[in-house]
Order: C-alpha cells, then sequence, then structure tokens
C-alpha cells in the first residue's frame, strides 16, 4: 500500500500534518504554514530516497550535478525542496537513468520538478514570512494526499528501484 511503501519519518510527517489540518480546519484565521511545512518534509523525504535508489552506481554525468558551487553525488546527497527540482530538471543522461532504473521513474523524471516548483511558491514564503490560507492548504493537502484526484504521495510511493 502507499502508506507501507512510505519511510517511517514520512508517514509521522503525513499523519502530523493532517492531524493539525483536521483540527484547524474551520479555523479561517489560523495560520497553515505548519501543515504545508510538514508536506514538505514528506516530499523531500521520498524524493531524496527515489533519487539515491535510482542513481546508485551510475556514470558521473547522472549522478554528479553543481550544488551551491560544489560537484554532489546526487545518490549520496541529501537536497531541500529547491535543489531536488533543479536536479530533476537537470542532465538528459539523468533522466534516462532514472527513467530506466526506476519504477514510474519516467513519471518521477518528468513530472516531479514541476511539481515541486509550484508547491515552493507556497511553501517557502508560508514557512518565513506569509500567512498560509486554509485555502491554499487545502488546495495543495488535496492534491498531494489524493482527494478527488490521484495524490502525489500516492506516485512516489509507486517509484521504486526494478529488480
Amino acid at each position: 500500500t502507499t502508506w507501507q511503501a512510505l519511510d517511517s519519518i514520512s508517514r509521522t510527517f503525513l499523519g502530523s500534518a493532517e492531524k493539525i489540518f483536521r483540527d484547524h480546519r474551520s479555523d479561517p484565521a489560523f495560520d497553515f504554514g505548519a501543515v504545508i511545512g510538514l508536506f514538505a518534509k514528506v516530499l523531500e523525504v521520498e524524493i531524496n530516497a527515489r533519487m539515491h535508489s535510482g542513481l546508485a552506481n551510475t556514470p558521473d554525468e547522472a549522478r554528479l550535478q553543481n550544488v551551491d558551487g560544489k560537484s554532489v553525488d546526487l545518490s549520496k546527497t541529501r537536497l531541500t525542496l529547491g535543489q531536488l527540482a533543479h536536479a530533476l530538471a537537470g542532465s538528459q543522461a539523468r533522466h534516462f537513468a532514472l527513467c530506466s532504473r526506476l519504477e514510474h521513474g519516467d513519471w518521477f523524471s518528468g513530472s516531479i520538478a514541476p511539481i515541486l516548483k509550484d508547491f515552493i511558491l507556497v511553501r517557502n514564503p508560508g514557512t518565513h514570512e506569509e500567512r498560509v490560507s486554509r485555502e491554499i492548504a487545502v488546495r495543495w493537502r488535496n492534491r498531494l494526499v489524493g482527494v478527488g484526484c490521484e495524490g502525489v504521495v500516492a506516485q512516489l510511493a509507486r517509484v521504486r528501484r526494478k529488480d
């Protein structure tokens, strides 16, 4: 199942986000920034894990990325959401490696970067400077957990190393 395919820390973050959301969803003045922040942690944990798995033991042109002025091995380095979006929108060699080595790698390599870029537009201001409204939290919760659509988290859970 989706739940079992997630890292235990992701399950904790997701459960906490859902609890805070449900406890405050009837309060239009509540700042839902914490909910968005917890969803960000789920995305970071799960996307990093899948990238590490998909890029392990691949050629340098797939694995290596310039991050903040230094070359890092994407099969070993934990990246932030912005760094992940940039890395996943990166080289053809990386795209090919992820597509060929991961089940649903084509979705992962092609779709997750634009989703992250959209999410970051809410997460970064919501974490640092602005209040996150209930409407924005509902929209992202629904998209991530799959209310009325197939959720991003469920799609991520299907991405795993081919044997």
